[in-house]
């Protein structure tokens, strides 16, 4: 009897291996319609079109950092529209980074807005990452714009650009108070002349990207003050 149970704990191993591929298999088609649907829904309810894949989105966007990083790089459920006299593009953005030996997986949900009335310098900016970034600014790894009369605004974000004379005058008080209030969110920022790419660095639940979309605006509308 003993002996007739061991013989079975492969077959029953095996069984539960398929299992559990199948209960795996089975949630993430479940949240993949049930996200498929909620964005269909909001979509309807903003006026905005909705496609279920686009694999054109990164190459549409080659100056912004973000879609040349990484490999196996993709945009699902992106939703399209325009208000404020821009173009509007929201979706969820995923890649590969790293190297083959530690692959690491990012996703996130990325608001992109495209106006005429923008005329921007490239900037990266994001929430400081207190212990990791003093780490890089001590091996010289990071030089980042600061503002010696806004020590609250340098204390707490990484900005990040070539053209940092234009940058400096973009940047002008009323900004950087936007972006301190804005703070909590753990914005990421990054502009191509004619675009504004935001997220918050991770993926959204439906309910919060009219969130995001509300705070896109509100610094695409701060920016589009600026002219170059």
């Amino acid at each position: 009897m003993g002996s007739d149970i061991i013989n079975l704990i492969p077959f029953l191993l095996v069984g539960m291996t398929i299992l559990i591929v199948a209960i795996i298999t089975y949630s993430a088609h479940t949240a993949h319609k049930k996200r498929e649907e909620t964005r269909k829904a909001l979509a309807d309810a903003i006026g905005f079109s909705f496609r279920d894949f686009t694999p054109e989105l990164p190459e549409k966007f080659p100056g912004l950092m973000i879609f040349n990083e990484g490999v196996h790089r993709k945009a699902k459920f992106t939703l399209e529209g325009k208000k404020e006299d821009a173009e509007i593009i929201i979706t969820d953005y995923e890649y590969k980074a790293g190297t083959k030996e530690k692959r690491t997986y990012k996703e996130q949900t990325i608001c992109i807005v495209t106006s005429e009335n923008l005329d921007l310098p490239p900037f990266f900016l994001r929430k400081k990452y207190k212990f990791f970034d003093w780490l890089a600014k001590l091996f010289s790894l990071l030089e980042t714009i600061k503002f010696d009369q806004d020590k609250t605004f340098s204390d707490n974000f990484i900005l990040l650009g070539e053209e940092e004379e234009l940058i400096r005058k973009i940047f002008n008080q009323k900004l950087r108070d936007l972006f301190l209030r804005l703070g909590k969110r753990n914005l990421h920022v990054e502009t191509s002349k004619k675009c504004i790419a935001i997220h918050y660095d991770r993926l959204l639940k439906t309910d919060h990207i009219k969130r995001l979309m509300a705070d896109t605006l509100m610094i695409y509308k701060a920016l589009a003050e600026f002219e170059g």
